[in-house]
């Protein structure tokens, strides 16, 4: 049986990195690499605008202010645009997919930052960073808990990539370390996700609505990240296997 190492923060790790991660030294690659990313999501959410579900969830909504772009509807709250535009980023099942977790990774980041980014009126190069740092986080953890937990069935696009957008919104919140470990945790501590029916391509955005209640969560109530940091190692041994040595992108402090 794998035994969940309790002496290595995992969320801490994450929380570390990506809220001190610097984008003016990121490598020039990594930056095209993340345009080109929210490029085609962009894309493909704009595609899903038009899918029927798509479209009833967004009519069916209660009317809301707000600053930010909702695919099919007005401006609205930043819970709603991540609803509606997760679920558009997925609909039609074309948005990028990574082979670190078999997952759809963008799709589940960048509509959480968009929405921030837009509420917050964050600079491009806020989104972008909040956007590298999400993503990290998600193929971080979906290289640590390896190809076995989505062979055994895990929706790794959610289980791995409500951590990463959690991620992202404790960056653009401008939350402490502290208190994006405890929402890091939160998120792991929510995330399921069985492969299956249309789970895969309607459940997207109620997931990323709810980062905001983690990150909200973590600002008012954070006390110490210990306790939560331990579902992120019970989402890796879901799988059955741990890839000790991916942690090492992610030193302990």
């Amino acid at each position: 049986m794998t035994q969940i190492p309790t002496q290595i923060p995992l969320a801490r790790r994450f929380a570390d990195w990506s809220i001190g991660f610097d984008l003016a030294g990121a490598p020039a690659e990594v930056r095209r690499t993340a345009r080109r990313a929210i490029l085609d999501t962009l894309g493909v959410m704009a595609a899903g605008g038009a899918h029927p579900k798509v479209r009833a969830l967004a009519s069916g909504l209660a009317p809301a202010s707000g600053r930010c772009t909702v695919l099919c509807r007005g401006p609205g709250e930043a819970e709603v645009a991540a609803l509606v535009n997760g679920m558009a980023a997925h609909v039609w099942d074309f948005d990028d997919t990574s082979y670190t977790g078999i997952m759809h990774g963008s799709a589940v980041v960048l509509p959480v930052a968009l929405a921030l980014a837009e509420e917050g009126g964050a600079t491009e190069q806020d989104l972008i960073a909040a956007f590298i740092a999400g993503s990290e986080v998600t193929y971080a953890l979906a290289d640590i808990c390896t190809h076995e937990h989505y062979f055994r069935g895990w929706w790794s696009t959610v289980t791995c990539g409500l951590a990463g957008a959690t991620a992202a919104a404790a960056r653009l919140l401008g939350l402490s370390a502290d208190q994006a470990a405890h929402a890091i945790g939160l998120a792991a501590a929510s995330a399921s996700g069985p492969l299956g029916g249309q789970t895969l391509f309607l459940g997207l955005g109620p997931e990323e609505a709810a980062v905001f209640e983690f990150a909200q969560d973590a600002r008012m109530l954070y006390r110490r990240p210990e306790p939560v940091d331990q579902a992120l190692w019970v989402l890796t041994v879901a799988g059955g296997h741990i890839c000790h040595s991916n942690l090492r992108r992610f030193p302990a402090n």
